[in-house]
């Protein structure tokens, strides 16, 4: 019987494919295609969820390293952040732009996800760029 998981679970699944296609975009996609097609424990509507999310990351991904780009020191360019830092970022910024959640919740997703795959420096980088992105009527 298919399981359903919670969004922070999902979040962390989608996190893990977009590392992946920054270290080894050839494997990636097959991966992807077989875990959301032959997964059996996951729930149709787990299965769509996953899909759009990492879809709208990387179909989006050049406006959205764009616009996260704008809050980096002027020194850093999006290749210094890690893969997964960066994985994490374009995740939650694509959420705050272009979803229906809620932008607190997604920088707040996006910091417990860096915590988890990261470190306490990362974490508040991920927090500091994430802020400025949300529009000023919904902080």
């Amino acid at each position: 019987m298919p399981t359903k998981l919670t969004q922070h679970e999902l979040r962390k699944i989608a996190i893990q494919f977009l590392y992946s296609y920054s270290v080894r975009p050839d494997q990636a996609e097959d991966e992807l295609s077989k875990f959301i097609l032959e997964d059996k424990f996951l729930s149709e509507n787990n299965k769509k969820y996953l899909d759009a999310m990492i879809d709208g990351v990387r179909t989006n991904q050049n406006e959205l390293d764009a616009e996260i780009s704008k809050y980096l020191i002027s020194t850093w360019s999006m290749d210094r952040l890690t893969s997964i830092d960066r994985a994490i970022l374009e995740l939650a910024s694509y959420e705050i732009i272009y979803s229906d959640l809620p932008p607190v919740i997604a920088v707040n997703e996006a910091v417990n996800l860096t915590k988890d795959f990261s470190d306490e420096a990362a974490s508040k980088l991920v927090n500091g760029i994430l802020t400025h992105l949300i529009p000023k009527d919904e902080k």
